[in-house]
């Protein structure tokens, strides 16, 4: 009997271990911040999370997102001024290697805990207001979609090495960039770079 009680017991902490377990790698999956019953004031924040966990988020994105700052509460408005920091993989415009980069950005956001207009603004999904509300009773603001919308604005259109930057093509490519007159039979000169041209045949 007492063995079997002890089986039946290791059996339910791995039960109960299990649970936890799955409830925290779900929790995760979100970049939340914890605001149940907290007072007026303002709060350090950090937040973090794996790029795989984060919902349409681009592939260039690698590793951990996270975001570091501060959040004021006054009159049950939420203000949060913070940093985004993540890591990224590129392919070189000029060189097309691959290479890797941090990227950063600014983010800041307000949000209003009342339930009348929290009700409200979620009925109206066209609405142009850019008023953030949430319920009074939240455990939680969920900030994923606002981190993966910014970070995604923050994408460089130019992805260029740094061992490339700022030096003219001429000197990536010096091959490309000597300049050789040729004379031909007739005495015409052409610029020898394009003299595979010659060859061309058109039918």
């Amino acid at each position: 009997f007492q063995n079997n009680k002890k089986n039946y017991i290791n059996f339910e902490k791995k039960i109960i271990n299990h649970i936890f377990a799955s409830y925290i790698n779900a929790d995760l999956r979100i970049m939340k911040i914890f605001i149940q019953g907290l007072k007026d004031g303002e709060y350090p924040v950090e937040i973090e999370s794996k790029v795989e966990n984060i919902p349409e988020l681009p592939v260039e994105f690698t590793g951990v997102v996270r975001l570091i700052g501060t959040m004021k509460i006054l009159n049950k408005r939420y203000t949060i001024q913070a940093e985004i920091f993540s890591r990224c993989k590129f392919i070189c415009d000029i060189s097309l290697e691959e290479f890797e980069e941090d990227l950063s950005c600014s983010f800041s956001i307000s949000l209003m805990a009342n339930n009348l207009l929290a009700t409200d603004s979620s009925d109206k999904l066209d609405s142009e207001s850019t008023e953030n509300y949430i319920f009074e009773d939240e455990k939680f603001i969920n900030l994923t979609t606002e981190i993966r919308e910014e970070l995604i604005v923050n994408l460089p259109l130019k992805r260029v090495a740094p061992q490339y930057r700022e030096k003219p093509l001429e000197d990536i490519y010096p091959q490309f960039a000597e300049k050789k007159i040729v004379k031909t039979k007739n005495n015409s000169e052409f610029d020898d770079r394009w003299s595979t041209l010659k060859n061309l045949k058109f039918n």
